[in-house]
Order: C-alpha cells, then structure tokens, then sequence
C-alpha cells in the first residue's frame, strides 16, 4: 500500500492568499498591477504561496515497530527472530539374540586298562573349536553399525567334564588353555587372563567335584560387525580353543573312563542395544516456519517498493540432540500482507554437525554480503539472498528438507524420540544497492479557494501554479504531479505542466538543489477549476550503496504565480 499523505495549506500560505486578494479589491479597475514590487513577487511577477507539504521526513513515513528499528549507524534496520522446531523419530532398538554356540565335544582317548589301575595319568592336549552363527534383524533405519554400547551383558565359557568314574579323578582342570574370541566381542574390564589387544583368554584353573568349570566374561560392547543386508545382519564367527586337559585316575577300572568327555558351551544371552555408531537413515525433520517481520510501514511493503539490499543476514542456531551430521536444502519464499508469494524463490544449503553425549549448537550465518561475519558463526555465502526481499514481505516461509551425510560415522541412542529446536534471526539494514525502488504519495488540496480570490477580480487570468522540490533522501527522485478539481478529477488534459521533473540524490542534512514544475492553462478557466494537486514521489538508486536515515525528507511546496501581472475586472 503506496502511503498517501494530504495535506491542508499552511496558516502562512493563508495570511499571504487574504493578503493578496485585499489587495486586488482596494484598487480600481483601471488599475494594472504588473509593477507592484512586494515580498512576494519573484522574477517580477506577483506570486503567493498557496500550499505546501510537510517536510516529509522517513520517520513519518517509516514508523519505527518491533522489528524495524533503527541500528547504530542511524539507519534503518529490519529484524526478526523466532525459532522452529527440530525432531528426529524414534529407532527401535536392536535385539541381539542367538549368539549362544552350540555345544562341542572333547572325547577322551583312554588306553585299554586290564582289571584295576591304581594310577592313570589323564594329560591331554585338547583343540576344539565352538561356532557362533545367528541372523539379527535390523530396523529399517539401520544400514550400518560399526559398534554398539551395552549394559554389562555377562556371558559364560562353560566346561563340563563327565566320566562314570569321575569321582576318582583327581586334580582335573585346565591348563594353559587359550581361548581364542572373536574381535567383534568388546569384553568388560577386570577379566583375569583376557588379553583385551587379542580378545584371547588363558584360563588355568579346576573342575568342581560335579565337574563343571565356568568363567564368567562379561561384554560390553561389540564391533567390526558384519555388513546389514535387507535389514538383517549375519554373524557367523568362530570360538577356538587350546590347551590341556590335567588329571589323575585313581584305582579306575576301563568302565570307569569309558566315553569320558569334555563338554564345550559358550553361553551368550540375548540382550538389547541401544547405543550404536554406524549409518543410520535417521528421520530428522525441521519443520515449516513462517517468520513474521512483523507491523511494517506501509510504503515498506507496498507493490511498487522495490528494494535491492546489499546486505541481508539469516543466522541460525541449529541444535542437534543427537550424533547424526545431517544437511538441509533450505527453501525460502516471501508472501506479502495478502499472503500471495512475492520475489525470487531462494534455495541455499547448510551442513549441520553432530551432536555429542550433548546437543551440539552449529552456528550459521547466510549472507549475501561478502564482508559480512559474526563472530562464532560460520558463513553460509548466499549471493541470491536479496532477491528475497526485493519488495519487503510481511512474512517469510522457510522449508527445509533434510539429508543425513552418510559419509560420516552416526552415533545414536535407539528407541528414543527427540526434540530440539533452530533459532533464528533475520536481519536487513536499509543499505540498498543500485536498482531499489521506493515510491510514496503526498497531496495539497483546498487550493480552489485560494485560487477564486485571483479569478474573481482578474481578467485574462494567466495564473501559473509552482511545485518548487526539495530533497535531501539519497536517492535519485523523480517527483510527478496530477492536477484535479474539487470532486477529484484529473485536469491533465487542460492544464499544462511537465509531467515529471528529476531531482538528484540529497546529502546528509542538505536537501538536492530546488526543482520547479509549473502548471498552466492549456483551456479557458482550467486553473480556475484546480483544487487539489497529487504529488508522487518515486525514488530509485544508481549507487551501489545507498543508507536510508529516518531524519532524510522530501519537501514540495505551491505558490500560485501571475508572470504577466493582472488586469482588475469592472
């Protein structure tokens, strides 16, 4: 919406018209009044000041709210802030389950024994090697692990010794016996024996009288898992163990040995995991937001404002709850106050980091400015950027689509849903660059009363209205007028004047050097019939950079004029 300031005549524009027009009555009509000098007259003509605008300074036009404030350098600074919201669904959990081996077999080779032995020594050299072979299932979101976290899950080597004379063997343990783990088990700390570098474990120790022997061997973790193919992930592994068998048979007949046997079971629960590193195809989501720049002046967001600003900044403070970097190509579009999209479509792409056992803030700051920075912000080089706000919206919609870089190691705890949020701040100073467009409206009426003192006791009226400009905005103006009578309509066809004059940019504190249009009568009585003049002032930058400063103005004022003088009426 294109503001519209009218405005009645100044009290001096008043006393100077009445003054005139008491003039013009006291003499006769033969009095000619070409050759009056008064302190009204220019280039010896007789002219009064009839109406003027106010200075119109931007502070009038461009009222300051929340979000358009003015900056440390005096000018004018749009901001907005607000913040979104950033979830990533829930992966289930992975159940480990199966990875118990089966159990294996160590037959004892026992020499033929006649009658009763009263010593047998039973020294063997044992190799069995137990298998680990399941299929787990994966959710669909996991592609990958290459390590996994648990709660101390104890598993336990189980040894069993069985003999029908057992009771006779004495001193029946293990020696030196090596057991030899697969690397993708991560063994808990405190293991007596464990080499942790080759996940082998020594184990010098006894049987119970029930023959059994246990070592518990509590994990902690697994690694170098095996690849995840149509979400399931085969681990088939091997447990190799090696070593001696020690003992001694007393007073054993050959019933007594016969199928002795070493049984091997490496037990494993099942169990849970919930924190992972690896790839996952993680949900994240950022979700849709419309920043709001808030109750904004009208001649900011009218149709015809056109602005080309240097420099525009986004920051965004991204937080992410969780180990998953993750890039997001964002979208924005600007709607006006009608919720109608307005500008160029901008497109720009940001590379979140990973969180840690911590949300983990990545500070992004988009420009389109080159020499833009803030400290602690990493700078995102948008050139489009401008584009968005080449009419200042209303609202801006922000869109995000999100990628997760599977180029990088994920960590992630599972079966959890999490919530977090983005930040953001936009900001735009009004430092505009060449081609910005600002147009505004301004208007003097009540001016037919004024001009029927002339009419009234003039004949061969040969009045000329003067818009005498002034400006010091720092843009180039171009300052056109539409004449109209008292019900509002246009007298361009009957009234002379140069349709648009050009005034250059104003200096700080210094308005451009004055500019004239002159208004004459192209018919009969046309200037008789003028009641109000419409004064719009359209400004565009040449420079590249160009300040807008709330105390900069435009200043057009009237006089009516009678170049050739005036001839009284009978």
């Amino acid at each position: 919406m294109i503001l519209r300031q009218t405005l009645k005549r100044g009290s001096a524009a008043v006393v100077a018209c009445v003054g005139l027009a008491g003039l013009m009555i006291s003499c006769d009509s033969d009095f000619d009044l070409s050759n009056i000098n008064t302190d009204i007259t220019v280039g010896g003509s007789i002219a009064a000041p009839i109406g003027t605008t106010d200075t119109l300074t931007l502070s009038r036009l461009i009222d300051l709210t929340d979000n358009l404030k003015v900056d440390e350098n005096g000018a004018y600074a749009l901001t907005s802030n607000g913040s979104t919201v950033l979830d990533i669904d829930r992966i289930d959990r992975v159940q480990i389950k199966d990875l118990s081996t089966t159990p294996e077999y160590f037959n004892f080779s026992v020499p033929s024994i006649p009658g009763t032995l009263p010593t047998l020594d039973l020294t063997t050299p044992m190799s069995v090697t137990m298998t680990i072979n399941a299929i787990q299932n994966m959710p669909t979101e996991v592609e990958r692990i290459t390590s996994l976290s648990v709660s101390p899950v104890v598993t336990t080597m189980h040894l069993k010794l069985t003999a029908p004379g057992l009771s006779k063997i004495t001193g029946a343990g293990v020696k030196n016996f090596v057991m030899d783990f697969p690397d993708m088990l991560q063994f808990g700390a405190g293991i007596e024996g464990m080499d942790y570098n080759t996940n082998k474990l020594t184990v010098n120790k006894k049987f119970a009288s029930d023959g059994s022997l246990s070592v518990a061997l509590p994990i902690v973790g697994m690694r170098q898992l095996p690849d995840i193919k149509n979400h399931k992930m085969t681990v088939d592994e091997r447990v190799v163990c090696n070593g001696t068998f020690e003992g001694v048979a007393n007073g054993v007949t050959a019933a007594d040995l016969a199928g002795m046997q070493l049984t091997f079971v490496y037990d494993v629960p099942d169990f849970q995991i919930e924190d992972i590193h690896g790839t996952v195809d993680a949900d994240v989501v950022i979700k849709p937001e419309t920043v709001n720049m808030g109750d904004l002046p009208d001649l900011v967001t009218d149709e015809s404002t056109s602005l080309n600003l240097n420099t525009i900044c986004l920051k965004l403070d991204v937080s992410n709850p969780v180990g998953v970097p993750f890039g997001a190509d964002l979208t924005l579009r600007a709607l006006d106050k009608n919720g109608r999209y307005i500008n160029e479509t901008v497109a720009a792409h940001i590379d979140v980091n990973a969180g840690t056992t911590e949300p983990v803030v990545t500070k992004l700051l988009l420009t389109n400015s080159d020499k833009m920075t803030e400290p602690g912000y990493t700078k995102v080089f948008v050139p489009n950027l401008a584009k968005l706000v080449n009419k200042i919206p209303s609202e801006v919609e922000i869109n995000a689509d999100v990628n997760v870089d599977k180029t990088k190691e994920h960590h992630i705890i599972l079966g959890k849903t999490y919530h977090s949020s983005v930040e953001y701040v936009a900001y735009m100073p009004f430092d505009f660059g060449a081609g910005s467009h600002i147009m505004y409206r301004d208007g003097v009426d009540g001016l037919a009363d004024d001009i029927k003192d002339f009419s009234d006791k003039v004949k061969n009226l040969d009045l000329e209205i003067d818009a005498d400009i002034y400006s010091t905005v720092p843009f180039d103006v171009a300052v056109s007028i539409t004449p109209r009578d008292v019900e509002g309509n246009d007298l361009s066809d009957v009234i002379e004047y140069t349709k648009t004059v050009n005034v250059s940019p104003g200096a700080e504190g210094q308005a451009a050097q004055k500019r004239t249009i002159t208004l004459k009568e192209k018919e009969e009585g046309a200037i008789g019939r003028l009641d109000k003049i419409d004064i719009d002032v359209e400004g565009n930058t040449s420079d590249a950079v160009t300040i807008l400063k709330p105390t900069q103005y435009v200043l057009v004022g009237l006089k009516a004029r009678l170049p050739q003088g005036v001839t009284i009426k009978n």
